[in-house]
C-alpha cells in the first residue's frame, strides 16, 4: 500500500476495512486519510481517528504528527493525501472488469446518472452515488465502494478549473464516456464555451481503448469528438432530430412529457414523470448508454418511466394549502435556469419565480442575470422574487412584478404572505447556485 502511493510506511502492516476521511463516521479498522480542503484540514483530527481505533493513518509528509512517537499504529507519509486518495482509487478501480460509465457536462449529469441507474438496476446491481460526488474527493471515494457484487458503475465527473476532468478521468478509466452538453457554467475559470468543451472532452481522451463514446449530436463539437476517437473505439449518438437515438412527437405538459424514442427505424412510445424539453435530452442520453450495453429497449423504457425527479432538481412539492413548489435549488447556470423557467411556464395559474443569483459566470455575469429577467418575462412568469446582489439586473430587466430582497428570511416571509392570498393552482419555482442555499426558502414554506 505504501509503495502504490509513493509514500513511506512507519510501523507494521495491518489489515483494514475501508478508507475514511471523516472521524465522525470512522469505524474501528478503517484507514484514516487526512485530506485538506479550502475550509478544513483533516490532520487536525488524527488524534480522534486514533482514539476511534483506526488501523492506519495516511498523512502529508509536511505535517508534524506529535502523537506519532510511541504509537502502536502504522502511519503512511505521502507528499499529498488528495493525490494518494486518487492513486488508491485508480488501483482499486483496476481490479474490476465491468462497465464503468463516466458522465460529465454543463447540465444534466445527476439526472442522467439517476435515469440510467433506474435502467441498469433492472438488470444488475449498479453502483450509483447518492449525490453529486464528482470532484477530487467524491469520485475516488465512490470508486472505493466498488465490490464484487456490482455489475455496473455510473460515475459523475465534475470540473470548475482546467485539468480537473483529465485528473479524474485518469482515475476513472471509463469504458463508456458521455458529455451531456456544453453550456455557460464556470465561465469565471474557463472564459469561453470552447474552453469548457475542451476541458469536458478529456473524458473521451481517457476512454478505455475499446470503449464507447456517447455523443450529443446536437452539440457543435460533436464532429470533433468523433474524429478524436481511435479506430478501436466506437460511438453512439443522440439528438432531438439527428443521431442514432432521436425523439419524435414530443408533447410537453406540466405533469410530464411524452414522446416517441426512435432507434433503428423503430419508434417506442415513452412517458416521463419529469417535465421540460431538457428531460428529452436526458432520456435520450440515458437510452444511448443503455443501448451501447445491449440492454433491451423494453427494459430501457421501463426504467425511464420509473424515474422520478432528483432531490433539488425540479422536484415538485405540495404545501398544506395545495400550492405547488418546484425545488430546483441544487445549483444553477444560465442554461439550466432557462430550462427550469420553461417548466414553470407550462404550469397552470399564477407562476412565481424565486431566484438566487448564479455564480462563477465571469465577466458577463451581469449580462446573464439580465437575460434571465427578460426570458422570464417573455415566458409570462407573473412574479419574480430574488436574493443576491447580481439579481438586481434580473429585477430591472423583468420590470413590474419583480422584487429584490436583502436576505432569504425576509424573502420567505414575504412569499408566504403572498401565497396565502393566492389560489391553489399557483406554482412557485425556487432556483439558485449552490452557495446561495435557496433550499432554505423551500424549507421555510414547507415547514
Amino acid at each position: 500500500m505504501a509503495q502504490s502511493m509513493q509514500g513511506e510506511l512507519l510501523g507494521d502492516d495491518a489489515p483494514y476495512t475501508q478508507i475514511s476521511s471523516d472521524t465522525r463516521t470512522l469505524m474501528p479498522g478503517d484507514v484514516y486519510i487526512a485530506l485538506r480542503g479550502e475550509n478544513f484540514d483533516g490532520h487536525d483530527f488524527i488524534a480522534q481517528a486514533i482514539d476511534k481505533k483506526a488501523s492506519c493513518i495516511i498523512a502529508d509528509k509536511q505535517h508534524i504528527c506529535e502523537t506519532n512517537s510511541g504509537l502502536n499504529i502504522p502511519v503512511i507519509w505521502v507528499k499529498d493525501t488528495t493525490l494518494a486518495l486518487g492513486l488508491f482509487a485508480r488501483y482499486w478501480r483496476g481490479q474490476f472488469n465491468i462497465p464503468i460509465i463516466g458522465i460529465t457536462g454543463s447540465c444534466g449529469k445527476t439526472t442522467v446518472k439517476s435515469m440510467l441507474g433506474e435502467i441498469l438496476s433492472l438488470v444488475g446491481e449498479t453502483l450509483i452515488p447518492p449525490g453529486s460526488f464528482n470532484n477530487q474527493f467524491g469520485l475516488p471515494f465512490t470508486l472505493l465502494k466498488l465490490n464484487t457484487h456490482h455489475q455496473y458503475a455510473i460515475i459523475e465527473v465534475g470540473t470548475n478549473h482546467f485539468g480537473e476532468i483529465a485528473y479524474l478521468a485518469n482515475i476513472l478509466k471509463p469504458t463508456i464516456s458521455l458529455i451531456t452538453n456544453i453550456g455557460s457554467a464556470h465561465l469565471a475559470a474557463f472564459k469561453t464555451q470552447d474552453n469548457i468543451a475542451k476541458e469536458k472532452s478529456d473524458l473521451y481522451k481517457f476512454l478505455k481503448p475499446n470503449g464507447t463514446a456517447i455523443i450529443n449530436q446536437d452539440e457543435p463539437y460533436a464532429a470533433g469528438w468523433k474524429k478524436d476517437l481511435s479506430l478501436e473505439q466506437t460511438y453512439l449518438s443522440f439528438g432531438l432530430h439527428e443521431g442514432d437515438v432521436t425523439a419524435e412527437n414530443i408533447v410537453v405538459t406540466f405533469e410530464g412529457i411524452a414522446f416517441d424514442l426512435c432507434y433503428q427505424t423503430k419508434k417506442y412510445p415513452l412517458k416521463l414523470q419529469s417535465s421540460g424539453q431538457h428531460s428529452v435530452y436526458n432520456a435520450l442520453a440515458s437510452a444511448c448508454v443503455a443501448l451501447s450495453l445491449h440492454i433491451p429497449m423494453q427494459t430501457i423504457i421501463k426504467g425511464l418511466e420509473n424515474f422520478q425527479s432528483v432531490k433539488g432538481r425540479l422536484r415538485k412539492h405540495q404545501t398544506d394549502s395545495g400550492i405547488t413548489i418546484i425545488d430546483d435549488s441544487y445549483n444553477a447556470n444560465p442554461a439550466s435556469f432557462k430550462a427550469a423557467i420553461d417548466v414553470l411556464a407550462t404550469a397552470p395559474g399564477k407562476k412565481i419565480l424565486v431566484m438566487g443569483e448564479m455564480g462563477e459566470l465571469g465577466e458577463k455575469e451581469a449580462q446573464y442575470h439580465q437575460e434571465m429577467g427578460t426570458f422570464a418575462k417573455k415566458k409570462s412568469i407573473d412574479t419574480l422574487l430574488t436574493f443576491g446582489a447580481l439579481t438586481a439586473h434580473t429585477v430591472h430587466s423583468f420590470g413590474v412584478g419583480a422584487k429584490e430582497y436583502p436576505d432569504k428570511e425576509t424573502l420567505a416571509a414575504d412569499l408566504s404572505n403572498i401565497l396565502s392570498a393566492l389560489p391553489q393552482n399557483t406554482t412557485v419555482l425556487i432556483k439558485g447556485s449552490r452557495y446561495t442555499g435557496m433550499e432554505e426558502v423551500l424549507n421555510a414554506l414547507l415547514n
